[in-house]
């Protein structure tokens, strides 16, 4: 199995400053993710509108909190920086080149489009009042149920039915920095 994590608000958000900062819990998410798929089937993608935007986005997560708590891997192969004006396309593409068959972000078309291509699609939706309960495994669910709403970190955890990590109580809606996801 492989994980990508979408580089959106639900790792990262942009403050009045334009400085990005972690998301609450972010972290100890993603280190339980790494822990269950490997360092080497965890990906992150970003969708950047420049190239200004892109070596932002790579400082910030060369001196963010999150890679030394993670254990996310640094490198060209498992971050992906996407043209945002591409749309989806390139999003779509390397999930399917790379194989990627769980996919964590908080766009709903795009998880909509990703939901036949992979196992599994978390969908952060901040408007839930809670997490759903755990899914069936995947032998026991249908075809078109791959698309979970989750409210936060705590539901994805669920749903991969990774040890309790004290996730439940972050909320989607409510995230350190104010200001909209980048």
């Amino acid at each position: 199995e492989r994980l990508a994590i979408a580089l959106d608000d639900t790792m990262a958000v942009r403050g009045k400053d334009g400085t990005l900062s972690l998301v609450p819990k972010c972290a100890e998410a993603v280190r339980a993710l790494v822990s269950k798929f490997g360092r080497l089937n965890v990906f992150i993608v970003a969708c950047v509108q420049t190239t200004r935007e892109g070596e932002d986005t790579l400082a910030w997560l060369r001196t963010s909190p999150l890679l030394a708590q993670s254990q996310l891997l640094y490198d060209p192969g498992h971050i992906f920086l996407l043209d945002a004006a591409a749309g989806h396309a390139q999003v779509l593409e390397v999930v399917e080149r790379v194989g990627i068959s769980v996919f964590a972000g908080a766009d709903g078309v795009l998880a909509e489009r990703l939901a036949p291509l992979c196992d599994r699609v978390f969908l952060f939706d901040a408007a839930l009042a809670a997490d759903p309960p755990p899914a069936a495994p995947r032998a026991a669910r249908t075809e078109g149920d791959a698309l979970v709403r989750v409210k936060g970190w705590g539901g994805v955890a669920a749903g991969l039915s990774l040890p309790n990590l004290a996730l439940v109580d972050w909320d989607a809606g409510s995230r350190e920095g104010g200001g909209a996801g980048g």
